[in-house]
């Protein structure tokens, strides 16, 4: 369960691939309401106007349907928390939703967003969809963020494919304005006569590349992402170095 913070922010995303059949309507709302998230992104609703408006979690809700087969995208958000829309923009086909909101408005003013699971879990494969006629899985459902903003990021994870063919996909934010940042980090490069410590160094990174190789939205995040995974290998062999 994903309690609510009251400093920070809890984000979840779904694909619920359709929810006008009232007892999975119902199994989806009793899921996100016991996960106590602050935002909640909702895909693939395939609701009417009139349907959507009884779903929210208290606090304002922004709906956006096309039919009752198929799209519909939902944004709804925790009556606690204090969110103001200045600005709300979408397409005329039930694809997508976007919002400014007061307390995120100077951060989106580059266009700079980067998959936030990917510096979180560098080596980790996860998906968030299975297709049952093919029986594979793939990884569908981001949460893209400012790079300006990565920092805040404290935990991401994906839930359990049950309800819908997709997984949810949840975000923790740190309060931008208290997060704490670290000391410029800089590369002990005596480590590189390291024979041993070299030969280990480059296993890791090939397996870091043949896992995020293949789906990276770009070389530059891959490169930034890639810089931010060898810094635990050479961490560990710091701290064992100053032990030796």
């Amino acid at each position: 369960m994903h309690a609510v913070n009251r400093h920070g922010l809890n984000l979840m995303t779904w694909n619920t691939r359709g929810m006008h059949h009232p007892i999975k309507k119902k199994k989806v709302m009793s899921f996100i309401k016991s996960q106590k998230c602050d935002f909640v992104i909702m895909q693939e609703t395939h609701l009417m106007q009139e349907e959507a408006q009884k779903l929210g979690l208290g606090g304002p809700c922004f709906r956006l349907m096309w039919e009752y087969t198929s799209r519909g995208v939902i944004t709804s958000i925790n009556k606690q928390l204090q969110f103001k829309c200045l600005e709300e923009v979408s397409d005329n086909a039930g694809r997508f939703l976007l919002l400014l909101g007061r307390a995120l408005q100077d951060i989106c003013k580059d266009s700079g967003f980067v998959d936030v699971c990917r510096p979180l879990h560098p080596s980790t494969r996860d998906y968030t969809f299975y297709s049952s006629p093919h029986g594979t899985l793939s990884r569908l459902d981001y949460f893209l963020i400012s790079k300006s903003v990565t920092f805040s990021a404290a935990s991401s994870t994906i839930g359990n494919i049950l309800i819908s063919d997709h997984a949810p996909v949840f975000l923790s934010m740190l309060p931008f304005n208290k997060t704490a940042h670290t000391p410029r980090w800089r590369l002990n490069s005596s480590l590189l006569l390291d024979l041993d410590f070299k030969e280990s160094l480059r296993a890791q990174i090939n397996l870091f590349k043949e896992t995020n190789l293949p789906s990276a939205p770009s070389a530059g995040t891959i490169w930034e992402v890639l810089k931010a995974f060898t810094r635990g290998p050479y961490y560990t062999a710091c701290i064992l170095e100053k032990k030796g």
